[in-house]
């Protein structure tokens, strides 16, 4: 372990360190009952948790991971704010905090490519905040709308209603247009995807008969007062919002009685969150890897691509030097003949037929190409 730590640049005390304080977490983890004693295993000093324990169920689903850290931290919730600065992000009490530059996930310009757009998170789980220069968010990692959904944030509450008029006859006035609302009490809401909404209330109007209004839901729910959950899919929302209210009862069921196992339904429940994230994380890679492939350019598929101001043929993969005739470079040698060597050449035909020999007239007149190295008379 010496000869590994010094290999890989660790702190050997640092390391034996963090033995300790696993083992006494693992110790209070059995001794509240959330860990069976027939689950730990032992190895020369201390006990661990055995590789098949019923708790270590879904140790390998990183998905699952990251969204349970979100409930440690349910209130370091930021989000990038598309319609601001480049790198702008929004929390619960910072409008205008960024990330700070010693993270990974800071990027210091906006990518050009739309895959690399694509990849950027809309959502951040934060460690600390920072005030320096301006207000830093430290120790960040990328989550996705479904991680927040089910396990970001402290309270969900109904989702906020907006009045739309119905009109009931052909001579009341048209309905109010979107200068005619004006905006609620900040902070304003967001989507689940990160993007601004906009809560409007109309305005009143002087009218003998008012129209009659009616009063529709902006979303599924509003977390925290301020990340509206919302889906082009209603019953998307409102299923990820269900499933949320169940993992918490089971939660208390089981901070209640910690000793007592959940029932068959309450298991379910978490394996089929464990596999939705994981699907989710390999939809979202599939999605990027497919659009990246479209980005890229066709190489060993046929076509042609550009090459120095010529066009170079690339149906053959395995003839990369351009030994076939086609479009290509004519090439001139230490001779200033013509030919297909390996140098850079000027665009043009490369078929190589300048190396055979030049055209003189024949006696009638015509052209003729001239092989070898002496010339016949016509």
């Amino acid at each position: 372990m010496v000869y590994r730590a010094r290999d890989n640049f660790l702190s050997i005390q640092g390391l034996q360190n963090l033995t300790s304080l696993r083992s006494q977490l693992l110790d209070e983890l059995v001794r509240t009952g959330l860990v069976r004693r027939d689950d730990l295993g032992y190895d020369r000093r201390n006990r661990e948790l055995r590789g098949d324990a019923e708790v270590n169920r879904h140790a390998g689903n990183e998905s699952l991971t990251l969204a349970v850290l979100t409930t440690g931290l349910p209130g370091n919730l930021a989000s990038r704010r598309s319609m601001a600065h480049f790198g702008v992000m929004r929390t619960r009490l910072e409008e205008n905090a960024g990330l700070h530059p010693a993270s990974v996930s800071f990027t210091r310009a906006p990518p050009k490519r739309r895959s690399e757009q694509t990849a950027l998170p809309q959502w951040f789980l934060y460690r600390e905040m920072v005030l320096s220069s301006q207000v830093f968010l430290r120790d960040c990692s990328a989550i996705n709308p479904e991680q927040l959904v089910l396990f970001g944030g402290t309270k969900m509450a109904p989702p906020p209603e907006v009045a739309h008029t119905a009109v009931s006859a052909p001579s009341a006035p048209p309905p109010a247009s979107i200068e005619e609302y004006s905006l609620d009490e900040p902070p304003p809401l967001l989507n689940a995807d990160g993007t601004p909404s906009i809560t409007l209330k109309s305005k009143s109007r002087s009218s003998a008969d008012p129209p009659s209004s009616v009063n529709e839901p902006l979303g599924a729910a509003v977390l925290d007062d301020w990340i509206l959950v919302r889906s082009t899919c209603a019953d998307t929302s409102e299923l990820l919002v269900d499933v949320r209210r169940e993992l918490y009862a089971a939660l208390a069921h089981k901070a209640m009685a910690p000793r007592k196992p959940l029932n068959a339904s309450q298991t379910a429940i978490v394996d089929a969150v464990a596999a939705t994230l994981h699907i989710v994380e390999n939809r979202n890679a599939s999605a990027l890897a497919s659009l990246r492939r479209r980005e890229g350019p066709r190489r060993d598929g046929g076509g042609f691509e550009r090459d120095g101001g010529g066009f170079r043929d690339t149906f053959d993969a395995g003839n990369r030097d351009g030994n076939r005739a086609g479009f290509g470079f004519a090439t001139r040698d230490s001779n200033g003949r013509g030919g297909r060597g390996g140098g850079r050449g000027r665009p043009g035909f490369g078929d190589d037929r300048r190396k055979f020999g030049g055209l003189k007239r024949d006696g009638d007149g015509n052209f003729v190409r001239e092989f070898g190295s002496s010339s016949s008379s016509k």
